[in-house]
């Protein structure tokens, strides 16, 4: 749309977009949308904007009584989550938050370990993400 133009630079979201096609073209395409685990449960492959979300037990609630806040939980949407992607260093990666910005701060690096934080409480192993500034 033209209202992009405003705050977006269509060369830059294009070299962004073909980086991250480029990023992504080792991870294979499946046919089934699920995995069958070990435990008889179903995991899915590969999905975008994947929601992540850990409900705190009652006794596990951050309560402040005089500005009458209770957090119950945590919730996020990833980006990506599947297998079948490597990191620029060759690690395996879980999950990918993608960016496109100048500039990467504090605040994404907190999201996606947040994020991979959540999906290893989700699958029970441990999770990588990868931060991915396109």
């Amino acid at each position: 749309p033209e209202s992009y133009e405003r705050w977006a630079e269509a060369h830059a979201l294009e070299k962004g977009l073909s980086r991250l096609r480029e990023l992504m073209k080792s991870v294979p395409p499946s046919q089934e949308s699920t995995l069958k685990q070990e435990d008889g449960t179903h995991m899915e492959l590969s999905s975008f904007e994947h929601e992540l979300i850990y409900d705190f037990e009652k006794d596990e609630f951050i309560c402040k009584p005089q500005k009458n806040l209770k957090i119950q939980g945590v919730q996020g949407i990833c980006d990506w989550v599947g297998s079948g992607l490597s990191s620029p260093s060759g690690t395996p990666v879980d999950l990918l938050e993608i960016k496109f910005t100048s500039e990467l701060g504090n605040e994404n690096r907190l999201q996606i370990m947040t994020y991979a934080a959540l999906l290893a409480v989700e699958r029970n192993k441990t999770s990588v993400g990868m931060l991915y500034n396109a």
